[in-house]
Formats: structure tokens, sequence, C-alpha cells
């Protein structure tokens, strides 16, 4: 069966004038007038880089309003989390997170009654990518495994056992959470709280993860294991961090003079954006709908990218994959990732729209882009001839910020 996007392509589409772009996403988030025109983008080559002090200058009143965020603003009023005990059979939490649509997994020890990590849907990728490597034979063995055994093999690279795991109280604020997330390099923060103690009535001696306010220390200090008592709350992500970041930045910004605010710096004098060489000389492989699932993954692992752009016929961006998408490939309760992506991605009803941003749009734009489309990684293309040059992610957007606010400090 054909599938909506080998129909779209077959007809001609779809094409660049499809874009989802971020000029004027600003305008948008902010609901303003729309008919008046949008200001020109400077010349990509006449952008040279801003010196890092007058980046400090411009980010200081942003950097202001971040340091004074609480997490109970970020958590929303209802929360999906699943736990899986440790000791289940690997199986139980890829389906669990299959049937459920969330990207990841908290790990329970019964024997030690505390949390043990986190199965995301990046070790599932890396078990997809194994079996294929490995033969049917390394399936059978994986199928077999419990969680526990799992986390030890060296390939599958989750934040487990708990002498590794990275959490948090709900008395953080947003640039603990923040922090903590870059400092230990990981995307998720579980939170875990007693249901004795209320947010700000949490005793000293309680172990609590992440300190408050230690944000800006030069090292990320190793968690204690969480104690038995504690039960999860929610779990911290960066797009959950950058939504709310981006709504209050945005909102709060109500006039400045020209050039006077971060919002107006292009990404290319921020020097925010990675990938451009490696997607212009080749280093990262162009992917059709004729590669198969497998050629996508790979290039996701190696690259550390969540999203991987689908070139049509004439180097468009036919479509995208990401991630998250892995949970939606299954045929029958299997995966097979020999298939070709037309065919993995026949459950779309529709290809999906690419959103882009260039080197010569405003942070705020771009900023405002990610707040619109809620996507994790926006693809960078020449302003003038839509060529692809990279990508560009919240986590980077994010990390530029807290980079900023430390250098600054």
């Amino acid at each position: 069966m054909e599938s909506a996007l080998q129909a779209a392509l077959s007809s001609g589409g779809p094409s660049k004038a499809g874009y989802r772009r971020a000029h004027g996403a600003a305008r948008e988030v902010l609901k303003e007038e729309s008919g008046a025109a949008l200001p020109p983008r400077p010349a990509l080559d006449a952008i040279e880089p801003l010196p890092k002090q007058r980046i400090a200058a411009l980010a200081s009143p942003i950097l202001s309003l971040i340091h004074d965020m609480q997490f109970y603003a970020v958590m929303g009023a209802s929360t999906q989390v699943i736990v899986v005990d440790i000791d289940s059979p690997v199986s139980v939490a890829f389906i669990a997170a299959t049937e459920s649509r969330v990207s990841s997994v908290l790990l329970w020890d019964g024997n030690s009654s505390t949390f043990a990590g986190l199965l995301t849907v990046t070790d599932y990728i890396r078990v997809l990518l194994h079996c294929h490597a490995q033969g049917s034979t390394a399936s059978d063995d994986i199928v077999g495994l419990s969680i526990r055994e799992l986390v030890t093999r060296d390939w599958v690279k989750c934040s487990a056992p708990a002498s590794t795991f990275v959490w948090g109280t709900p008395n953080l604020t947003v640039l603990d959470c923040l922090g903590a997330m870059i400092q230990h390099r990981v995307n998720r923060l579980p939170i875990l709280a007693s249901k004795v103690f209320e947010e700000e009535k949490i005793p000293d001696d309680v172990a609590m993860g992440v300190q408050p306010g230690s944000a800006t220390a030069t090292s990320a200090a190793p968690c204690p294991a969480p104690p038995t008592s504690y039960s999860v709350v929610s779990v911290v992500t960066f797009p959950q961090l950058l939504a709310h970041i981006g709504r209050v930045l945005l909102a709060t910004d109500t006039g400045h003079p020209a050039g006077e605010s971060l919002y107006d710096v292009p990404l290319k004098a921020l020097g925010v954006g990675r990938h451009v060489a490696s997607l212009r000389n080749g280093t990262i492989p162009r992917i059709t709908l004729d590669n198969t699932v497998s050629d996508a993954l790979g290039v996701m692992i190696d690259h550390n990218v969540h999203a991987v752009c689908i070139r049509g016929a004439n180097s468009e961006i036919a479509d995208v994959v990401t991630r998250s998408d892995v949970l939606r490939m299954e045929t029958g309760g299997a995966y097979d990732v020999t298939q070709p992506l037309s065919e993995a991605l026949s459950w779309r009803p529709a290809h999906a729209s690419a959103v882009v941003c260039s080197l010569n749009d405003s942070f705020g734009d771009v900023l405002a882009h990610f707040v619109n489309t809620w996507v994790k990684e926006m693809f960078i293309v020449d302003p003038e001839s839509d060529e692809v040059l990279g990508q560009l992610s919240m986590k980077e957007l994010l990390q530029f910020l807290f980079d900023t606010m430390r250098e600054s400090a």
C-alpha cells in the first residue's frame, strides 16, 4: 500500500514551500497583528560573531528571569510516568513504552525498594541496532534478559544502576533542573518526593539528589540513592523547560530598542547550531525513503541527533523521522529494521512538515518557533537556496543560555 508520503512525492510534493519557518515566529507567539510586513533578516555574509561580553550583556535580563523560575511552574496538571521493576524481562519495559507512547520508563529495584534508573527510547534503539547487527541469535538472547542484566551491557548506556541515577526534589528551581541535566548529560530528570514532607519542609538531613542552587557549580556532584519512602512526582525534560522558559520570556518582552536585546541577534552571531559542516561535506549520510529503518536509527545514534531528515528527489526535506517515531513502527508487535522508511512510516496519515530555521533568523524567532511547534530539533537551511546545512535542538538552545549564565557569573 502506498504511504501518504509516497503519494505526496509522486504528485510533486511535499515542497520547500511547505516548510514551517522560524522567521516571524515570535510575532505568532505574542499574537501581534500579522498584517505588517516582517522585518528583513540580515544577509548571512554580513553577520559577524558577537563577543561573549556583548552576548552576556544582551542576555542579562533574560537570565535574570530564568533565575527566578520555580519548578512547579513547569510541571503540568497531570504527568504520565511508567514504572517497571528492574527484574522484569526487557520486553515488558518496551511494551509498556510502546503502548503508552512514552519515551522513557522509570526502573524500580524491589531488592532495595528504591528507583534504579531510566530506560529510554534511545536504549530501545540501541537494542534494535544490536540485534540487527548480531542476527536472530542476539534477538533471542535479549528477549530472555531481565532489565537488570541488560543495563550491564556496555552498548546500552542507560542511567542505571542507582549509583548513576540523577534525580531531584520539587523544591528545585528551573535553573537547578536545567543545570543538573546539562552537567550530568541526561535528557530527563525524575522528580521524587516523600508524601510526608511538603515542598518547603524537607528536612536538611534527608537526601535531596540534585542540590538546590547547584547550577553554578563547576562540576556535577554525584546524587545519593533516593530514600525508600520517596515516590515519583514528575519527569522533567528539555521540551518542558524550553516551553515554559520560552513562553515566559516572550510574554515579558514588552519592547526594547532595536539591537538591544538578545531576541534580535541572529543565530550565526551567537555561534548556535551544529552539524553544519558535517551535513555539507557528507559526514552525516543522506537518508531517503529507500533507506532502511536501521540506516536512520544508526544516524541518530552515531551523530547524537533526535531527528533525521528524509530527502526527496530534489534534496528537499520530504519528511522527518525521530527517535519517538520508533515506538510507532511496530507491525504486529514486531520491529523490522530492514524495511524501507517508506513502509515503516506508512502509519502516518500525512508527511511531517519540516520545521526549519536559518542562521540569520533571530534568537527570539527561533525560541518562539520551538514553543510553537514543540519539535525537539529543527533543521537549519540556507536562507537563499534552502540547502540543509545543519540542525538545532532545544537542548542546544537551553545550553547556550546556561553557558552564557555561567560565563557571566
